[in-house]
Order: C-alpha cells, then structure tokens, then sequence
C-alpha cells in the first residue's frame, strides 16, 4: 500500500519528441535486475525504429548495479541514453517521465509500479509475480507476456498520448481505490 496523498499527479506531455522512460529497481537481485537489461534492448531497437531520441533513466542501486550498468550502457546508440542516478528518492523522477516501465524476472509485489501508478503515469511491466493483482492489461497499464509484446505496447504508448492519458489517470484511480493505506487497514 501506499498513501496517495504522498504522490502527486504528474503533468503528462502530449507530444513526446524525446520521450523519457523511468524504471525503479533494487539491484540485489540477478533474476529482479536484469529486467533493466531486457528493457534497454527493447528500448535500443525501439529508438532507431521510431527514429527519435529517448531516455532512459533507472533509480536504484544494489550489489549487482555496476553489471547491469555496463551492460545496459553498450545497448546506448544515437537515439538511446540511459542514465542510472543510483539510490535516491523516486518521487523526484516521477514528474519528469512519461512513462514508468518494468520487468523482473523474479518479484512479487513491486511497490515501485504502485507508486508509479500513484503518480498517474501510465505503467507497463511483464508479466511477473502479483502483477496482474496491481496492473489490469489495457486497463489502468499494460502487463506484456513476452519481449515482443512489451515492445509492441510501448510503441503504442510512445505514440498515442491519450492512450498514455487515459492508462494514467485509471492506474491512479486504482491506486486511490485498492491500493491507498485508509483502503487496506
């Protein structure tokens, strides 16, 4: 749970010529981290194919952050830029992206996709662990089973900003009426 006063509604922009893309992950775990790897690839090929800049940036830090770091930076090309800030407070982030994307290979209840939600951004993850108790696919985000279709929903989201209005503003709503600290106790 999370308290919604805590988050304020983000300011979506409608045209995204260089769109920005925020993930928040721990990195103590290889099967939990790597799903940064697997979004900068989708996020690699993604900006040469829509032919504009997008950055990329990832809260967090952990054992394992300096690996995926340098992993994650040699998919960088003159379309993508991936920043990695380390530990620091995520609400600070929120505002300034467009969309919040996640994927782990291991989790259960990533509290960073309900606090992205709190914020209003729109939200897409893979399918893992209680994803599909937060994200309601096509709803309030998009839940994608496989690499190919994460690309697919988030070119979708690049390119349609009422799309990425309408998931935001139903994934805050669904924060506000399942997920809200007064709600659970």
């Amino acid at each position: 749970a999370v308290n919604i006063n805590e988050f304020n509604q983000v300011s979506l922009r409608q045209n995204l010529d260089n769109p920005k893309i925020l993930t928040v992950m721990n990195f103590n775990f290889w099967h939990k981290a790597k799903g940064i790897i697997e979004i900068a690839k989708i996020l690699s090929r993604l900006s040469r194919e829509i032919n504009r800049p997008i950055e990329y940036t990832i809260v967090g830090d952990g054992l394992l952050r300096r690996k995926i770091e340098k992993t994650a930076r040699a998919l960088e090309n003159d379309f993508l830029k991936i920043n990695f800030t380390g530990f620091d407070d995520p609400k600070k982030y929120f505002p300034k992206a467009d969309i919040f994307a996640y994927c782990s290979g291991f989790d259960n209840m990533p509290i960073s996709v309900i606090e992205a939600m709190a914020s209003g951004l729109p939200v897409i993850s893979n399918k893992v662990g209680a994803i599909s108790e937060i994200i309601t696919d096509d709803i309030d985000g998009f839940i994608s089973p496989d690499p190919a279709d994460y690309h697919y929903n988030l070119r979708c989201m690049l390119e349609d900003s009422d799309l990425r209005k309408k998931l935001g503003q139903a994934a805050r709503q669904k924060v506000r009426e399942k997920f809200d600290w007064p709600v659970i106790l």
